[in-house]
């Protein structure tokens, strides 16, 4: 681990105004820093939380405790600014918004109801839901794509 630390350093900018430790190495497609540890790819941000304060239980998920404007966001990976998360229920706000009347609708603006819902369950194990015409649609034009792909080599 001592290796790890020294290491991880390397890749840090500590920010003065903010007090953010900017991740200075590869990122994946969302902004997150990512490094490879004994061959496996692991989140800077859980990196810099489990070498500050120990192991993460399993499955644990990482919060950024500082809103935007006082703190980076996903390229920070101080573990002064992060916390475990308790529930998914700050992810679950974000997919869907409250209409004036309660109702649920997706960011397409189909409204969530009973028949309108998709769950699955991901590799990981967490539980998804999502909008089924949204779902749909994406289906369709994934199934266009592949059609037009399979007409044009032919």
């Amino acid at each position: 681990m001592e290796l790890t630390a020294k290491l991880f350093q390397t890749y840090i900018k500590v920010l003065p105004k903010t007090s953010c430790w900017e991740y200075l190495g590869a990122k994946d497609s969302q902004g997150y820093g990512r490094m490879f540890i004994g061959g496996k790819e692991c989140k800077a941000q859980r990196v810099a939380y489990q070498m500050e304060y120990g192991p993460l239980p399993p499955k644990a998920r990482l919060l950024h405790l500082l809103p935007d404007g006082q703190c980076i966001g996903r390229a920070c990976c101080n573990p002064d600014h992060l916390k475990i998360l308790e529930s998914l229920s700050h992810i679950a706000e974000s997919k869907t918004r409250k209409t004036p009347l309660g109702v649920n609708i997706c960011k397409n603006g189909h409204r969530i109801t009973g028949d309108n819902i998709v769950t699955e369950t991901r590799p990981d194990g967490r539980i998804q839901e999502r909008c089924r015409i949204c779902c749909q649609e994406k289906w369709r034009t994934r199934k266009a794509a592949l059609k037009e792909k399979k007409m044009a080599t032919a």
